[in-house]
């Protein structure tokens, strides 16, 4: 089935997430913005399969919470914990739901990426295939390929119907700017779009973490994956 496929994607993404020292809330932040519209039946499935393991790597189990200290879960209208993050009894995700995009002001540093950050982009369709990119001090260059060109793309979106869908060979171009991460479009022929705002050609713009890249007809979100050191 496609969409127990999916949970078992959005699975991975957390559990690699969490595995790389990321918060829940933030690793729920991102699954928020990868698959915002996942029916009710996938999602509790997911968040069920999230809070076990949970249980199983990281959480102890929660104490018994007094009369005062209770939140009551949106969706079975069980009383929980109020540090709990998941219903004990449904699975329910608490104080953050995947249906509803996270809104910037609760997140003061979403401009922000530094040496230690990675960027991945998730096309809208083709949640199983994200893309990983390392920026470095060059310009990356987003586009498809075309056999034969002289110029190709360092991110080649050919694979997810690009084509079609109106991406330029050389689309755009992205490159962090001191702390910032700064996109370009390159003169493309149907414009890069930020949420929905035209980006002009050759206009240099700052992306924040889960911002929406359209590239002509084609949907991206763009997540800031920040690296924790290990000691």
């Amino acid at each position: 089935m496609p969409n127990q496929e999916l949970v078992h994607n959005l699975l991975a993404e957390y559990v690699d997430q969490r595995e790389k020292g990321t918060e829940p809330k933030q690793a729920l932040h991102l699954l928020a913005r990868i698959q915002p519209d996942l029916p009710i039946e996938e999602r509790q499935q997911l968040f069920q399969m999230i809070r076990a393991w949970e249980q199983r790597n990281q959480e102890p189990a929660p104490p018994q919470p007094s009369q005062d200290e209770v939140q009551t879960c949106p969706l079975c209208g069980k009383d929980n914990p109020a540090s709990e993050k998941y219903c004990y009894s449904c699975g329910q995700l608490l104080g953050v739901s995947l249906s509803t995009r996270i809104l910037e002001s609760e997140e003061p540093d979403h401009a922000t990426f530094g040496a230690m950050s990675k960027l991945l982009i998730m096309v809208r369709g083709h949640a199983q295939k994200p893309i990983n990119v390392s920026i470095g001090d060059v310009p990356v260059l987003i586009g498809r390929s075309v056999p034969g060109s002289a110029t190709q793309p360092d991110i080649d979106l050919t694979p997810y119907n690009a084509e079609s869908l109106g991406v330029s060979r050389i689309h755009a171009a992205i490159q962090r700017a001191s702390q910032t991460l700064t996109i370009v479009d390159k003169g493309s022929s149907n414009h890069t779009y930020i949420n929905g705002e035209k980006v002009h050609p050759h206009e240099v713009r700052v992306i924040h973490d889960g911002d929406e890249i359209r590239f002509a007809r084609l949907t991206t979100i763009f997540i800031f994956k920040r690296e924790v050191r290990r000691l």
